[in-house]
């Protein structure tokens, strides 16, 4: 995952607090499971395996996820990047050159 909230999302904290409690739909369950609270309790349950490398990729102008938020294990670095364009290929394809980020960092990894 690139720039996931692996500490919560801001957006998401407050996106969830003005949602109604019942009649939940899956968008709905999506935000509440991007909170930093819920991050926070998902991270101590599920702890890193020591088999696995992790890396992390932030960006700077990402009104979703901060880079602080996007930090897990080894950074790769922080970008200056809108949130859509980071993830959808429909909004100026910045998806595609994360991706390559990451695989031109493979064999350094």
């Amino acid at each position: 995952m690139i720039s996931g909230p692996h500490h919560g999302s801001i957006f998401a904290d407050k996106y969830a607090k003005e949602l109604p409690r019942e009649d939940d739909n899956a968008l709905e369950r999506a935000y509440k499971q991007l909170t930093s609270n819920y991050m926070e309790n998902w991270n101590k349950l599920y702890q890193d395996n020591p088999q696995v490398k992790y890396y992390s990729l932030g960006f700077t102008n990402d009104s979703m996820v901060t880079p602080e938020s996007a930090l897990w294990g080894t950074s790769l670095g922080v970008g200056d990047c809108p949130h859509l364009k980071q993830m959808s290929p429909y909004f100026g394809g910045q998806f595609f050159k994360n991706m390559k980020i990451v695989i031109d960092n493979l064999d350094s990894l």
